[in-house]
């Protein structure tokens, strides 16, 4: 899914090397008859100042880590026990995921020209995913332990997370280069995303003395429209096809905060149409 995207920005690149071959070929002065001179009101391609707007859609992969919100819940159950203090079993599951998924959305921003060549501008976004994209796995443990005091302990577990991300909102700086028709860019910024996930362990722990011991617990963390804060990095560009409208290519990646121990970030690639003033 990741490659259609890809393709797709190639093609932003590809149509304007074309716009550009053919602007260069209507406004060259040797094609015509007398020097070509702008007609009043003319506005150059590479006017960048101003605001603007649009809308795009992209390709995200989602990826996070739940080990910590694991080992934290089995910890705080297993606190004070042996088997604990001498084996760390609350340490055992890894349990990390990813997934992809399709988001949509729109950008309004501000640009400044600071040079002929140098534009700076600030940009917020929101986008939401088409299906909220989902990051899982699981693991699953059976191990043996003996204890200093001579007891042994056969300990399993069956550990699983999920992370589902709804929409997230971006604001952020940016600087881009003006050269000819594009406008190749990076920008970095803050982000807030709408997340829900959910945790979960099986364990049962088994005291292999006479008679054997054993103790069963689920442990489950979950929440619904969690919030989460993170920063964003992109690198883009902008590609004017006409005075006003302009294609835009971008790949964009969120590192979040963790969120109840589970850390994530998604990273994407888009493509846009944009209009400016």
């Amino acid at each position: 899914m990741f490659r259609l995207c890809r393709v797709g920005i190639a093609a932003v690149l590809a149509i304007s090397v074309v716009a550009s071959a053919k602007a260069a070929d209507l406004f060259d002065g040797d094609s015509l008859r007398g020097a070509f001179v702008p007609p009043s009101g003319f506005v150059s391609y590479s006017r960048w100042d101003g605001i603007y707007f649009g809308a795009d859609w992209g390709q995200s992969r989602l990826n996070a880590d739940f080990n910590d919100n694991l080992h934290s819940q089995l910890a705080s159950f297993l606190r004070g026990t042996t088997i604990e203090q001498e084996a760390q079993i609350s340490h055992l599951p890894n349990v990390q995921g990813n997934g992809t998924g399709n988001a949509w959305g729109g950008f309004v921003g501000y640009n400044w020209l600071m040079s002929p060549d140098l534009v700076v501008g600030i940009e917020g976004a929101y986008h939401m995913a088409q299906q909220p994209i989902r990051a899982s796995g699981s693991d699953v443990i059976a191990r043996s332990f003996t204890t200093s005091g001579g007891t042994t302990y056969n300990v399993n577990m069956n550990s699983r997370g999920r992370l589902d991300l709804k929409d997230y909102a971006t604001l952020r700086g940016r600087a881009g280069y003006v050269w000819g028709q594009f406008l190749p860019y990076a920008a970095l910024g803050v982000s807030v995303a709408r997340m829900s996930y959910r945790t979960s362990t099986n364990l049962v722990l088994t005291q292999l003395s006479a008679p054997p011991v054993t103790v069963t617990q689920t442990l489950v963390s979950e929440k619904d429209n969690a919030i989460a804060y993170g920063a964003n990095f992109a690198l883009g560009i902008d590609v004017a096809l006409l005075p006003n409208v302009f294609l835009r290519g971008e790949y964009e990646y969120i590192a979040f905060a963790p969120v109840s121990g589970i850390r994530s970030n998604v990273s994407t690639f888009r493509a846009g149409l944009g209009a400016k003033f």
